[in-house]
Protein backbone atom coordinates (compact mmCIF):
# COMPACT_ATOMS: atom_id res chain seq x y z
CA UNK A 1 0.00 0.00 0.00
CA UNK A 2 1.25 3.27 -1.02
CA UNK A 3 0.32 6.63 -1.45
CA UNK A 4 2.77 10.21 -3.14
CA UNK A 5 5.27 9.72 0.95
CA UNK A 6 4.35 6.52 2.33
CA UNK A 7 4.58 2.81 2.09
CA UNK A 8 2.98 0.68 4.55
CA UNK A 9 4.95 -2.95 4.57
CA UNK A 10 3.88 -5.57 6.05
CA UNK A 11 5.74 -6.50 9.57
CA UNK A 12 8.45 -9.17 9.53
CA UNK A 13 10.99 -10.21 12.07
CA UNK A 14 14.01 -8.47 10.73
CA UNK A 15 12.21 -5.38 10.85
CA UNK A 16 12.72 -5.92 15.00
CA UNK A 17 16.45 -3.82 15.12
CA UNK A 18 15.08 -1.32 12.71
CA UNK A 19 11.70 -0.55 14.75
CA UNK A 20 13.49 -0.57 18.15
CA UNK A 21 15.49 2.50 17.06
CA UNK A 22 11.92 3.78 15.69
CA UNK A 23 10.19 3.18 19.43
CA UNK A 24 13.23 4.19 21.32
CA UNK A 25 11.64 7.39 22.14
CA UNK A 26 10.18 7.78 25.79
CA UNK A 27 7.83 10.13 24.88
CA UNK A 28 6.18 7.72 23.10
CA UNK A 29 5.02 6.15 26.15
CA UNK A 30 3.61 9.48 28.16
CA UNK A 31 0.05 8.41 27.61
CA UNK A 32 0.43 5.12 27.11
CA UNK A 33 2.87 4.06 29.98
CA UNK A 34 5.89 1.56 29.90
CA UNK A 35 9.16 2.31 28.42
CA UNK A 36 10.94 1.52 24.76
CA UNK A 37 11.18 -2.56 23.68
CA UNK A 38 13.90 -4.33 24.23
CA UNK A 39 14.89 -5.80 20.67
CA UNK A 40 14.04 -9.04 21.98
CA UNK A 41 10.86 -7.99 23.23
CA UNK A 42 10.14 -6.70 19.45
CA UNK A 43 11.34 -10.05 17.74
CA UNK A 44 9.11 -12.17 19.69
CA UNK A 45 6.31 -9.91 19.43
CA UNK A 46 6.93 -9.63 15.67
CA UNK A 47 6.86 -13.67 15.37
CA UNK A 48 3.68 -13.37 17.09
CA UNK A 49 2.16 -10.89 14.49
CA UNK A 50 3.62 -11.95 11.27
CA UNK A 51 1.30 -15.29 12.32
CA UNK A 52 -1.50 -12.82 11.44
CA UNK A 53 -3.93 -14.43 13.60
CA UNK A 54 -5.08 -14.99 17.08
CA UNK A 55 -3.99 -19.10 18.06
CA UNK A 56 -7.85 -19.62 17.86
CA UNK A 57 -8.48 -17.92 14.97
CA UNK A 58 -11.34 -15.28 15.64
CA UNK A 59 -8.78 -12.58 15.32
CA UNK A 60 -6.93 -11.27 12.46
CA UNK A 61 -3.84 -9.68 13.14
CA UNK A 62 -2.64 -6.79 10.11
CA UNK A 63 0.85 -4.61 11.21
CA UNK A 64 2.67 -2.83 8.80
CA UNK A 65 5.59 -0.67 8.75
CA UNK A 66 5.72 3.12 7.51
CA UNK A 67 7.86 4.15 5.51
CA UNK A 68 8.48 7.60 4.34
CA UNK A 69 9.70 7.76 0.84
CA UNK A 70 12.03 8.72 -0.88
CA UNK A 71 14.38 7.35 1.34
CA UNK A 72 12.38 4.33 2.72
CA UNK A 73 12.63 4.98 6.74
CA UNK A 74 10.97 3.86 8.62
CA UNK A 75 8.66 6.17 10.73
CA UNK A 76 6.45 3.90 12.77
CA UNK A 77 3.31 1.78 12.50
CA UNK A 78 -0.20 0.84 11.89
CA UNK A 79 -2.34 -1.86 12.78
CA UNK A 80 -5.30 -3.69 12.94
CA UNK A 81 -7.59 -6.46 14.85
CA UNK A 82 -9.95 -7.66 12.98
CA UNK A 83 -12.99 -9.66 14.45
CA UNK A 84 -16.39 -10.81 13.31
CA UNK A 85 -19.25 -9.33 15.71
CA UNK A 86 -22.10 -9.75 14.73
CA UNK A 87 -21.79 -11.62 11.87
CA UNK A 88 -19.49 -8.30 10.37
CA UNK A 89 -16.11 -6.79 10.41
CA UNK A 90 -14.66 -4.75 12.63
CA UNK A 91 -11.21 -3.53 13.42
CA UNK A 92 -9.57 -1.97 16.06
CA UNK A 93 -7.02 0.17 14.62
CA UNK A 94 -3.49 1.71 16.45
CA UNK A 95 -0.87 3.83 15.10
CA UNK A 96 2.70 4.98 16.32
CA UNK A 97 4.85 7.20 14.81
CA UNK A 98 8.41 8.41 16.26
CA UNK A 99 8.74 12.07 17.39
CA UNK A 100 11.23 12.94 14.33
CA UNK A 101 8.16 12.12 12.10
CA UNK A 102 5.54 14.06 14.26
CA UNK A 103 2.69 16.77 13.07
CA UNK A 104 3.59 16.29 9.74
CA UNK A 105 0.35 14.21 8.92
CA UNK A 106 2.23 10.70 9.02
CA UNK A 107 -0.19 9.02 10.98
CA UNK A 108 -3.16 10.31 9.26
CA UNK A 109 -2.11 9.19 6.06
CA UNK A 110 -1.12 5.98 7.03
CA UNK A 111 -3.86 5.48 9.19
CA UNK A 112 -6.23 6.26 5.64
CA UNK A 113 -4.15 3.80 3.80
CA UNK A 114 -4.71 1.05 6.13
CA UNK A 115 -8.51 1.65 6.17
CA UNK A 116 -9.10 1.53 2.71
CA UNK A 117 -6.82 -2.00 2.80
CA UNK A 118 -9.75 -3.28 5.60
CA UNK A 119 -12.68 -1.78 3.64
CA UNK A 120 -11.27 -4.01 0.60
CA UNK A 121 -11.33 -6.89 2.93
CA UNK A 122 -15.26 -5.84 3.80
CA UNK A 123 -14.85 -3.90 7.11
CA UNK A 124 -17.11 -1.79 7.66
CA UNK A 125 -16.43 -0.42 11.34
CA UNK A 126 -13.47 0.85 12.82
CA UNK A 127 -12.61 1.85 16.36
CA UNK A 128 -9.59 3.47 17.95
CA UNK A 129 -9.22 3.10 22.03
CA UNK A 130 -7.46 6.25 22.43
CA UNK A 131 -6.60 7.74 26.61
CA UNK A 132 -8.35 10.98 27.01
CA UNK A 133 -7.02 13.85 26.64
CA UNK A 134 -3.98 12.58 23.82
CA UNK A 135 -4.50 15.25 21.86
CA UNK A 136 -2.79 14.27 18.33
CA UNK A 137 -4.24 10.67 18.81
CA UNK A 138 -7.63 12.48 18.59
CA UNK A 139 -6.50 14.67 15.54
CA UNK A 140 -5.82 11.72 13.70
CA UNK A 141 -8.99 9.89 14.42
CA UNK A 142 -11.09 13.18 13.68
CA UNK A 143 -8.97 13.00 10.48
CA UNK A 144 -9.73 10.00 9.12
CA UNK A 145 -13.65 9.90 10.21
CA UNK A 146 -13.66 8.30 13.47
CA UNK A 147 -15.81 9.73 16.63
CA UNK A 148 -15.69 9.82 20.41
CA UNK A 149 -18.45 7.77 21.68
CA UNK A 150 -19.29 7.71 25.27
CA UNK A 151 -18.25 3.56 25.22
CA UNK A 152 -14.95 2.95 27.98
CA UNK A 153 -12.62 0.48 27.47
CA UNK A 154 -9.96 -0.10 30.29
CA UNK A 155 -9.45 3.15 30.89
CA UNK A 156 -9.30 4.04 26.79
CA UNK A 157 -12.37 6.19 25.22
CA UNK A 158 -13.35 4.38 22.23
CA UNK A 159 -13.35 6.44 18.79
CA UNK A 160 -15.41 4.90 16.08
CA UNK A 161 -16.98 5.43 12.48
CA UNK A 162 -20.25 4.06 14.02
CA UNK A 163 -19.97 6.40 16.77
CA UNK A 164 -23.32 7.20 19.31
CA UNK A 165 -25.35 9.78 17.07
CA UNK A 166 -22.35 9.97 14.73
CA UNK A 167 -22.85 9.48 11.16
CA UNK A 168 -21.79 6.55 9.49
CA UNK A 169 -18.19 7.64 7.63
CA UNK A 170 -16.85 5.53 4.67
CA UNK A 171 -13.82 3.74 4.60
CA UNK A 172 -12.47 5.38 1.54
CA UNK A 173 -9.21 7.15 1.43
CA UNK A 174 -9.91 11.05 1.43
CA UNK A 175 -7.36 13.31 -1.18
CA UNK A 176 -7.03 15.57 1.63
CA UNK A 177 -4.08 15.00 4.15
CA UNK A 178 -3.23 17.11 7.46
Amino acid sequence: MTSSRLHLQPVRVDHAKEMGSVLAASSLYEFTGGTAPSLEHLQERYVKQTVGASPDGTEMWLNWIIRVQPADAAAGFVQATVLRVSNKLRATVAWVVAPEFQSCGIATEATRLMMTALSDLGVREVRALIIDGHVASESVARHVGLVRTEDVVEGEQIWSNRGHGAHTHHLHSSPSLT
